[in-house]
């Protein structure tokens, strides 16, 4: 195939500039399918916000990543793109998760009556099934997605599964610590990039996408 290194590398993926840094990067380039789980869509106004958190996420460690979704949601909010927000996580840690997000996009401006809490679901199609009937029951068609990068393509199959008629614009946060692939892929990103496959077609046997 013709083309140097840095052209083979996928899309997204930032070439080295010296003999360690195209080693990282052909590190990336092994996981190319990694960016087939990624969506995002142009920026539009919707009629709410749902912020997918709970369980071990991205990262394998409780309530991994969803600070950084929380973040994404409350300056979404604050850009006027809805004007409510879900938060949809049953887990409980030392607190209730989502009972915990709320405290602290309170104390980032949100009003608390701009906040509906979903604390029933523990997997991805119990946030899409649970958010919908709280969309549903206040006849809201659009929402905006704020869920983890790799997270994002099971997601929008589990709400075109569910609920086709709704609007759902994905809505990943724009920076994260833990997708930062300058330094190389870890083995952390690797497992990740894996399972997240294993929960698609686990979803697909279940007959959930």
């Amino acid at each position: 195939m013709g083309g140097n290194a840095s052209s083979r590398l996928p899309a997204g993926t930032i070439p080295g500039r010296a003999d360690g840094a195209r080693g990282r990067g052909r590190l990336c380039a092994r996981l190319p399918h990694e960016y087939r789980l990624r969506v995002t869509a142009p920026g539009t106004r919707a009629d709410a916000i749902a912020v997918f958190a709970g369980g071990v996420g991205e990262s394998g460690k409780a309530g991994g990543g969803t600070q950084e979704r929380l973040q994404h949601a409350i300056d979404l909010y604050k850009t006027g793109e809805a004007a409510h927000l879900i938060l949809s996580s049953g887990y409980v840690y030392s607190f209730p998760e989502a009972e915990v997000m709320r405290t602290l996009a309170v104390d980032q401006g949100v009003p608390s009556g701009a906040i509906l809490l979903e604390q029933r679901s523990t997997n991805t199609f119990q946030n899409v099934s649970f958010v919908h009937d709280i969309m549903r029951q206040r006849g809201w068609r659009s929402v905006l997605l704020v869920s983890s990068p790799y997270h994002m393509r099971r997601a929008l199959l589990v709400w075109r599964k569910v609920a086709p008629a709704i609007q759902v614009i994905p809505a990943p946060p724009l920076k994260s610590q833990f997708y930062d692939h300058v330094r190389g892929a870890s083995f952390e990103q690797v497992r990740a990039v894996l399972r997240e496959y294993l929960a698609i077609l686990g979803y697909w046997y279940r007959g959930w996408i």
